[in-house]
C-alpha cells in the first residue's frame, strides 16, 4: 500500500500531512520553511512511498480564487516539474480555523508552535478527502 501526502502550502510556513499506508488516517507530518520546498516533497514522496499529493486551494467563502490561490497555482506548477505523481487540489476553506479549535481544545498554545496550525490543518485537509475516498464521514 501506499501513502498520501498533504500540503497546506503558504510564504513563510507550509503544513504537511501523511496518510497511513492503508489511505484511512492522516497525521500531521511536519511544518517546512526552507527554500527548497518542491526538493523536499519530492524527497518525502520517495522516502515514505507517496502516490498522490494533495494541496489545498484557499478559496474565498463564495468558492472564487483570490491572490492566494494564484500562489497556489504557481507552486503546483512548480511541484508537478519535480513528480511524477498526480497532484490534486482539495478546498482547505476553514480547516485553518478547525485546526486552530482542535489545539485549542487538547490545550495547545498556538503562539509557541504557529506551525502546529499548518501543519493540523493538512491533516484536516487529508483526513476529509480519505474519508470521501472510503464513503465515510470521519
Amino acid at each position: 500500500m501506499a501513502r498520501i501526502l498533504a500540503i497546506d502550502y503558504g510564504k513563510a510556513r507550509t503544513g504537511i500531512a501523511i496518510s497511513d499506508p492503508l489511505g484511512i488516517i492522516a497525521q500531521p507530518l511536519e511544518t517546512y520553511t526552507g527554500r527548497q520546498l518542491e526538493q523536499h516533497v519530492a524527497d518525502l514522496v520517495q522516502e515514505q512511498d507517496v502516490i498522490r499529493v494533495l494541496v489545498g486551494m484557499p478559496l474565498h467563502m463564495s468558492g472564487e480564487k483570490g491572490e492566494q490561490a494564484q500562489e497556489v497555482d504557481a507552486f503546483i506548477s512548480r511541484l508537478q516539474a519535480a513528480l511524477s505523481i498526480p497532484i490534486q487540489t482539495v478546498d482547505e476553506r476553514l480547516t485553518s480555523v478547525e485546526a486552530e479549535r482542535q489545539l485549542h481544545a487538547v490545550g495547545k498554545k498556538i503562539g509557541a508552535d504557529k506551525g502546529a496550525v499548518d501543519r493540523r490543518a493538512a491533516a484536516i485537509m487529508l483526513q476529509s478527502y480519505l474519508d470521501s475516498q472510503s464513503g465515510t464521514n470521519g
